[in-house]
C-alpha cells in the first residue's frame, strides 16, 4: 500500500463512507470502498467489504483498517498482536483490547439515565435502553415475533431451523446455543467458577451464588408494606402477603376460579385461550407463565439453583428440594422447610 494513500485515509475518514476505492489488498485482490452511512437491520455504518454493520462511525473505521494498511493482512496471517496481561485472549486491535480489559477491571462507563444500570460497552447500553422505550426493531421474518435485540433474534431463528450445532464430546447432548454448552461442561469437568468471597464456597452457576451470598448478608430487601415485616428473597414476600386478605376480587366467568391480583387472574385465563406467549429458544416449547419458560430452561443450562443447606446437593426445582429437604427432616412442614 503507498504511504500517501494511506496518509489520506487517515487524515480524512470521509473518504471511507464515500464509496471511493482508496486501497486494495495485494493478497486477496479486495478494494477498500465504503458506502455512505445506511440503516440495516437496525444498524447504521455498514462495511461494503465484508456486509458487516456498525452503530457507529467509530466502530466501522475501527473494523475498516482489517481491510487497509497493514492490519488487512492479520486477516491472512491471524495476527493478533495486542493480548490481555491477565488471560489468554488476544486481539487484533488496541482499542479491543481496552474494551475487553473492563471485564477485568470491572470498568463499566456506560450509563442508563432511566435506571442506573451500567455497562461495558455502549453498544451493550444502546440495546438495554430498548427495553424502557419498548423499542423491538429485529421482527423475524417466518413468525413476524419482534426482539429488542438482534442476538434475541438470531436465538429464535433457530427454533425454525431446529439447529443444535453444539455438542457435548462426554455425553453427546446437542445444544442450540455455545453459552448453553459451555455451562453444561461444567457437570463433566467439576469447574465451579463462581466462588462466595466470604467463605470459599464454590458453585456451577452464577444464580446459585447469589442465593448464598444472601445467606451471609441476611439483608432483607422485600418488605410487607402492611404489617412492615422483611423477607430476604421476594417469593417469601409473595406468600406472606396472602396472609393478610382473604379477597379474591379478580373471578374467572369460565370457571369461576378467583384471584387476589389480576396478574395471576390474566395468567390463569392462558388455560382457557391456549395462549402461551413464552417461546424457549431452544427447543420452541411454550409455556402459559413466564415462571414456567424458566424453570423448563434449566434443562437445557442444566442450572440448578436450589441448595440443601443440610448436605449442598442441588436442585433444578424448589419442589424437589422440599421433598429431599424432608429426609433429613420428616416431621417438618413445607412452611418450615422454606
Amino acid at each position: 500500500f503507498k504511504t500517501q494513500e494511506r496518509e489520506e485515509l487517515d487524515e480524512d475518514p470521509r473518504r471511507v463512507l464515500s464509496g471511493q476505492k482508496i486501497l486494495s489488498c495485494s493478497e486477496s485482490g479486495k478494494s477498500l470502498s465504503q458506502k455512505r452511512a445506511q440503516r440495516t437491520a437496525g444498524f447504521f455504518f455498514t462495511c461494503l467489504e465484508c456486509k458487516k454493520s456498525f452503530e457507529s462511525k467509530e466502530h466501522l473505521m475501527e473494523h475498516f483498517r482489517i481491510h487497509s494498511g497493514e492490519t488487512h493482512y492479520r486477516i491472512h496471517t491471524v495476527d493478533r498482536p495486542f493480548p490481555c496481561d491477565q488471560c489468554d485472549k488476544s486481539f487484533i486491535h488496541k482499542q479491543s483490547l481496552k474494551n475487553h480489559l473492563r471485564v477485568h477491571t470491572g470498568l463499566r462507563p456506560h450509563v442508563c439515565h432511566l435506571c442506573g444500570k451500567s455497562y461495558i460497552h455502549k453498544d451493550n447500553l444502546t440495546d438495554h435502553i430498548r427495553i424502557h422505550t419498548g423499542e423491538k426493531p429485529f421482527a423475524c421474518d417466518q413468525c413476524g415475533k419482534s426482539f429488542t435485540h438482534k442476538g434475541s433474534l438470531l436465538h429464535h431463528m433457530k427454533i425454525h431451523t431446529g439447529l443444535k450445532p453444539f455438542t457435548c464430546r462426554q455425553c453427546g447432548r446437542h445444544f442450540t446455543h455455545k453459552g448453553n454448552l459451555k455451562i453444561h461442561i461444567r457437570i463433566h469437568s467439576g469447574e465451579r467458577p463462581f466462588t462466595c468471597p466470604q467463605c470459599g464456597k464454590s458453585f456451577i452457576y452464577h444464580g446459585n451464588l447469589v442465593g448464598h451470598l444472601k445467606k451471609h448478608s441476611g439483608e432483607k430487601l422485600y418488605h410487607c408494606t402492611q404489617c412492615g415485616k422483611s423477607f430476604v428473597e421476594a417469593r417469601h414476600l409473595q406468600k406472606h402477603v396472602k396472609t393478610h386478605t382473604t379477597e379474591r376480587p379478580f373471578v374467572c366467568s369460565q370457571c369461576g376460579r378467583d384471584f387476589l391480583s389480576h396478574h395471576s387472574f390474566k395468567e390463569h385465563q392462558r388455560i382457557h385461550t391456549g395462549e402461551k406467549p413464552h417461546v424457549c429458544l431452544d427447543c420452541g416449547k411454550a409455556f402459559t407463565r413466564l415462571m414456567y419458560l424458566k424453570r423448563h430452561q434449566r434443562i437445557h443450562t442444566g442450572e440448578k439453583p436450589y441448595e440443601c443447606p443440610l448436605c449442598g446437593k442441588s436442585f433444578g426445582r424448589l419442589s424437589t428440594l422440599l421433598t429431599h429437604k424432608k429426609k433429613h427432616c420428616p416431621k417438618l412442614t413445607d412452611e418450615k422447610l422454606l
